[in-house]
């Protein structure tokens, strides 16, 4: 009795290894690729579908996901703090589980003030990985623990098709092998009927070794979620610099010459200049339009040196980029708003190669300490005095940054000058945020960028009455007899590590409408 029901649940065991394992096998096929099946997400049709920022956080696994959508999609993965910018431009549709039945998730508003379509992003360069195009697009990620994001834009107003899976390597030939041992233990239980012997036990248990020997070959474990390192990115890297600077060239000739004669049109500068540099040029487009400049436009090429980079862990990014040469180089704040927007010039300054620190050895670093903050503030605030009335206590200064005291301390012939010394030196924390301390780590210490406002003012002499040209007074302020103009003085420090004397490498003062 015990050997019929032994013979038959060896059988069983059999029967059931060769239909599920040759099942398995057929459904997996050789690319070991263990899929769910598709599902479409709640989604409005065109909607931008993203994965959650840590729903991808797994340590030593390969996920295979694929989409399709009517007229063709992209499928990207990314930087969690590229996706999230891109993402947050608009209301989105974010994928916050992966269930047997699809994807789970929901819709979330954008959280940008001013909403702006963001256009085909298979242009964009911030992909790890993408795919685009019609019919099923794969990608393969190898997650290690990592922050990264996946990204699902339709080309048309349709709701992209998803289908999530793992890639197992080694599956196909385990399910193989399952129906392989299961087809031997139904043979060992026909033939025990046939030939009624009773030693079923030992051929039940071959079952157990062979699978475990499988399974062991395959390597296969558990998938298992990890707490992932923030998400951050590097502003911009050194290899980006080249093709960054190119696209800021193309469109920045582009304004030169709609700002040039006969158009004055200050415009353009707003799709490559932001902040202080903005202010200059809309101030001298103002002046060559109303004094009738006929100077022909001109082009400008910067050539690529060095990009002092910080990590971000949302936008807006900004660099510190060095361009030029030997014999004329300049040191400009370049900012990102999103991951979709450009780089804009925010501010600019004449600088001498030989007076740049070089890179940090430890790369770009992103923790600044109290003391370093407090350090860098007190040597703008230094470098901001001296520019105004000469006096240098507490810190170096260049050539260079000598020529804009210099410059802002001129005596004309006409009258006296001076600067409002009250204005050039406002106490950080007064200061518009946006033009506030940036510390970016170099080798020895830190750069400290900063932008504060300045004014020259013209007081006549006894006797004498002095105006603006008619060019210029739309620009520039008057109050009572004195006239005067105004400025955003931007400033570039390096503040040393060991407690040295700060040194302020690079200064300009750029005008600004009054």
């Amino acid at each position: 009795m015990l050997g019929r029901i032994a013979r038959s649940l060896l059988a069983l065991v059999g029967a059931l290894a060769v239909v599920v394992g040759a099942a398995a096998a057929v459904y997996i096929g050789p690319d070991d690729d263990l899929l769910l099946p598709s599902s479409r997400p709640d989604a409005a049709p065109g909607q931008l579908v993203v994965t959650a920022g840590d729903l991808l956080s797994y340590d030593d696994l390969t996920l295979v996901v694929r989409a399709r959508a009517e007229g063709g999609v992209l499928l990207a993965a990314g930087n969690p703090v590229d996706v999230s910018s891109l993402a947050g431009q608009v209301e989105h549709w974010e994928v916050t589980g992966v269930r047997p039945g699809g994807v789970v998730g929901g819709t979330r508003p954008a959280s940008a003030r001013d909403p702006v379509p963001l256009g085909d992003l298979s242009v964009a360069d911030l992909w790890t990985s993408h795919s685009e195009g019609e019919g099923w697009q794969e990608l393969r990620l190898r997650l290690n623990g990592q922050p990264v994001q996946l990204l699902a834009q339709p080309s048309t107003d349709a709701v992209p098709e998803l289908q999530v899976g793992l890639h197992v390597a080694g599956l196909f030939w385990l399910l193989v092998a399952v129906a392989g041992t299961g087809a031997l233990l139904l043979g060992l239980a026909v033939t025990l009927m046939v030939r009624r012997q009773r030693a079923p036990g030992r051929a039940a248990t071959l079952l157990v070794p062979m699978v475990a020997l499988a399974l062991a070959a395959t390597g296969c474990g558990v998938p298992h979620h990890v707490d992932s390192a923030p998400a951050s990115r590097v502003a911009l890297d050194q290899s980006d610099l080249e093709a960054m600077l190119a696209a800021y060239d193309e469109k920045n000739n582009r304004a030169i010459r709609a700002a040039a004669a006969p158009r004055y049109d200050a415009g353009p500068w707003r799709e490559v200049d932001t902040g202080p540099v903005l202010q200059d040029d809309i101030y001298t487009t103002i002046v060559a339009r109303r004094s009738h400049e006929q100077e022909r436009a001109h082009t400008y090429t910067h050539t690529p040196v060095a990009a002092y980079s910080t990590h971000f862990a949302t936008y807006p990014l900004w660099s510190l980029v060095v361009t030029g040469d030997e014999d004329a180089a300049e040191i400009d704040v370049f900012t990102q708003a999103t991951a979709a927007s450009p780089w804009l010039m925010r501010t600019t300054s004449d600088v001498d190669l030989d007076d740049l620190p070089d890179a940090a050895e430890d790369g770009n670093t992103s923790s600044v300490d109290a003391s370093v903050e407090h350090a860098a503030r007190s040597a703008i605030s230094a470098t901001s005095r001296y520019v105004a009335t000469g006096i240098r206590r507490d810190i170096q200064v260049t050539a260079a940054v000598r020529a804009i005291h210099e410059r802002a301390t001129h005596v004309p012939a006409q009258g006296r000058r001076f600067i409002d010394s009250a204005a050039a030196t406002v106490d950080s924390a007064a200061a518009d945020p946006q033009d506030d301390l940036r510390l970016v780590a170099v080798e020895g210490g830190h750069l400290a960028v900063a932008v504060r406002p300045m004014r020259v003012t013209y007081y006549p002499r006894t006797g004498m009455d002095v105006f603006w040209n008619p060019p210029v007074k739309t620009v520039n302020g008057a109050f009572g007899e004195a006239l005067y103009q105004e400025f955003n003085l931007c400033l570039t420090v390096f503040v040393p590590s060991d407690g040295g004397t700060p040194r302020a490498i690079a200064a300009s003062a750029l005008l600004r409408p009054a």
